[in-house]
Parts: structure tokens; sequence; C-alpha cells
């Protein structure tokens, strides 16, 4: 794998890669991967933004920022974003992960 096609250069927070399964193909199939693999490392966690490197096609398509990151990392990024998954090194899906944090009383 070249530098340049590592998922590092998309993360955000943790990261959990999912080797490419059967159908992931399609955004639906990837994306229900990709949250149940949010679940298992974090309760209730919401879906932020996502990317697929093979479209070309991401959400939000908003313009955010002044264009040196793209949107779909400023917005994940300035809602808190604090874990990637990759899914076949295709789908990136950003989430915020309600974590638990140790209470100081």
């Amino acid at each position: 794998m070249e530098a340049s096609d590592s998922p590092r250069r998309h993360v955000l927070g943790d990261l959990i890669i999912l080797e490419e399964e059967s159908g992931t193909e399609s955004y639906e199939k990837a994306s229900l991967a990709a949250k149940k693999a949010a679940a298992e490392t974090c309760s209730d966690p919401m879906l932020l933004a996502w990317r697929d490197e093979a479209g070309d096609r991401y959400w939000p398509r908003y313009e955010c920022g002044k264009g040196i990151e793209p949107p779909w990392i400023v917005w994940a990024s300035a809602r808190g974003a604090d874990l990637t998954v990759c899914v076949g090194r295709r789908w990136y899906f950003y989430f915020l992960c309600w974590r638990e944090t140790d209470d100081p009383e």
C-alpha cells in the first residue's frame, strides 16, 4: 500500500479497520458494518460524516472551513469525532462516541 493510500490520512480519533466484506460496495452495507463496529467500541455512537473513496462521494456536502481540509473532515472534527471506521479501505465513517469518563466525585 502506498503512503497516500493509507487510511491514516483520513483518521479522526481512534481507528478501526474492517477488511472488505462481501457486499460492502454499497453505502448501506458498509454503513451497517461501520455502525456495528462502532457500537462494539462505545455506547450509542453518532455518525457525523462519511466518505466513499472509490465513488468520490461524501456527506455532508457543505463547504466547510477555508478549503484546506476536506469538508467531511472539517464537519466531523468540529463536532468532536473521536472514532473513524474504515471499511474495505474505501469507506470512511466518522463517529462521536459517548465514552464513559472517570467521575471525579
